[in-house]
């Protein structure tokens, strides 16, 4: 049995990216730990992928899974609120039409897909699990990596490689203090849940649609019941 504390990879942050890293790494015979901070599934945003993401999703052998918790996407559609004219723009016009649609998906559901697959595919996949700290080696050496569980118990790895895909945690960056603000972007984003919407119909059915305001922008993304 190979030592859970040393792994040659340790993933940071059990999102789509941390996932996706475990279980390609894993596949190829990789000794990897995936800690993730909460416990799938885990509210997120993010919900609307793209038709180059079904390539991934086979190399995974999630496809049928992710299909079978998505709505059906064939395109976008983009409005001008001041004009009131769109545009529609299906995928299976685009240039490279070997995949002509994609799925929306809750990303509670499909985040935890992605996670499961990962422990699955032979990655070690810890949940509840918050990386705290990390002090790295002299060169050649191994970083220690500290984490903490629930239960409070501290666990020490020191891996060959860390991976950090802690989104917006940040958490390398922000470690070694290379995080930078734009003081010129003053920016906001929301969001929100609807029910009772009405949704496109015909050949518009699945669509995202996109809004251009006369402040800025915003979409609606048709997704699963629930």
């Amino acid at each position: 049995m190979r030592d859970t504390s040393a792994p040659d990879v340790l993933v940071i942050g059990g999102g789509p990216a941390g996932s996706t890293a475990a279980t390609l790494l894993a596949m190829r015979g990789r000794h990897v730990v995936l800690l993730e901070k909460a416990r799938h599934p885990r509210f997120h945003i993010g919900e609307s992928l793209l038709p180059r993401n079904l390539d991934i999703f086979e190399r995974l052998g999630v496809l049928e899974e992710v299909r079978a918790i998505g709505v059906h996407k064939p395109g976008a559609e983009f409005v001008s609120d001041r004009t009131g004219r769109s545009a529609a723009f299906p995928f299976a016009k685009a240039l490279n039409r070997a995949r002509t649609h994609a799925w929306q998906v809750k990303r509670a559901d499909f985040d935890a897909l992605l996670f499961a697959n990962a422990g699955r595919r032979g990655a070690v996949a810890r949940e509840d699990t918050r990386v705290t700290d990390i002090a790295f080696g002299a060169a050649g050496a191994p970083a220690t990596v500290t984490a903490q569980n629930a239960d409070g118990t501290v666990l020490e790895y020191r891996p060959r490689y860390v991976l950090d895909a802690s989104g917006r945690d940040t958490f390398l960056a922000g470690r070694m203090r290379l995080k930078d603000s734009n003081k010129r972007n003053n920016t906001a984003a929301m969001y929100a849940h609807f029910r009772g919407v009405t949704r496109r119909s015909g050949e518009l059915d699945g669509y995202i649609s996109i809004h251009l305001a006369e402040d800025g922008w915003f979409w609606l993304i048709p997704s699963p019941m629930g």
